[in-house]
C-alpha cells in the first residue's frame, strides 16, 4: 500500500492499494504523478488528483523493482532490480528504451542486485548501490557508468542520497555504517561511522546538508548527526 500523508496535519491524505508489496515510491519533477515499484517487476503510475487507480502499469522488469526515479523531462523514469542492469522507460507509452544499463567495466564478480538508486539535483547523474557494498555514478544520457566506489564494508547498500548541490554522495549500509562520498574525487570524506543501528533502514540530509538523519528498522529510532 501506498500512502500520501499531509506533513502539516500528520494525517493520511489518501492511500493506494497494489497488489504486492511495495519496494519503491517516487514523486514526478512537478509533483504529478507519484511512481511506485512493486515486488515481482511492476511499476505502477498513480495519479495525486484520481489516484483510485494506477493510470499507467509498466511490466517488463523480471526482478522485483527496488528503485525508481523521474528524470526532470517528466516523460522518462528509470528503474534498477536485483539482475543488477537499470532500466530506461517512455512513461507515455509505457515501453523500455533500449537495452539495460550495464557496467562496462564489471568483472562479473558483483552481480548481486541494484538495490538503491537516486537522481542527482541537476538530473543528469544517477546513483545507484549494489548489494555487495559497491557504488556506481550512471551518466543518464550516455548510460554509462562514470566512477566506481568500494567501500571495505561489504554489506549491502540500502540507502543513498544525493547533497542538494551534487557535490557529494550518503551511503547507508544494511549492517549499521554511512559514508559520505566526494563525487569528484571518489574519496570519503565522512566515514565510515558506526551509527549504532543494528539494520540501518535509511541515511538521508537534511537542513540542506549541515545535519544527517538515520533510521534503523530493528530498534524503530531516528538518529541525527552532524556532517
Amino acid at each position: 500500500m501506498v500512502r500520501l500523508w499531509d506533513v502539516e496535519t500528520e494525517k493520511v491524505h489518501d492511500k493506494w492499494i497494489g497488489f504486492t508489496s511495495v519496494e519503491s515510491v517516487c514523486w514526478s519533477a512537478d509533483g504529478e504523478p507519484v511512481l511506485s515499484g512493486f515486488y515481482g517487476g511492476t511499476v505502477r503510475v498513480w495519479g495525486v488528483e484520481s489516484c483510485e487507480t494506477p493510470c499507467q502499469k509498466l511490466r517488463g522488469e523480471t526482478n522485483n523493482v527496488f528503485g525508481v526515479v523521474h528524470l526532470p523531462d517528466v516523460r522518462r523514469i528509470i528503474t534498477c532490480s536485483h539482475d543488477d542492469s537499470l532500466l530506461l522507460w517512455d512513461l507515455e507509452s509505457g515501453e523500455r528504451m533500449g537495452d539495460a544499463w550495464q557496467d562496462d567495466g564489471d568483472d562479473g564478480d558483483d552481480g548481486l542486485g541494484v538495490g538503491r538508486i537516486t537522481l542527482s539535483p541537476n538530473g543528469k547523474t544517477v546513483a545507484s548501490g549494489s548489494n555487495n557494498g559497491t557504488v556506481r555514478l550512471w551518466d543518464v544520457e550516455t548510460k554509462k557508468v562514470v566512477a566506481r566506489w568500494t567501500g571495505d564494508d561489504g554489506s549491502d547498500v540500502i540507502s543513498l542520497c544525493w547533497s542538494t548541490d551534487g557535490e557529494h554522495v550518503l551511503t547507508g549500509y544494511s549492517e549499521g555504517m554511512i559514508r559520505v562520498w566526494n563525487i569528484r574525487s571518489g574519496n570519503t570524506i565522512l566515514g565510515p561511522i558506526k551509527t549504532g543501528h543494528k539494520q540501518l533502514s535509511v541515511a538521508t540530509y537534511f537542513d540542506d546538508k549541515t545535519n544527517i538523519a538515520t533510521g534503523g528498522e530493528a530498534e524503530n529510532a531516528i538518529k541525527i548527526w552532524d556532517s
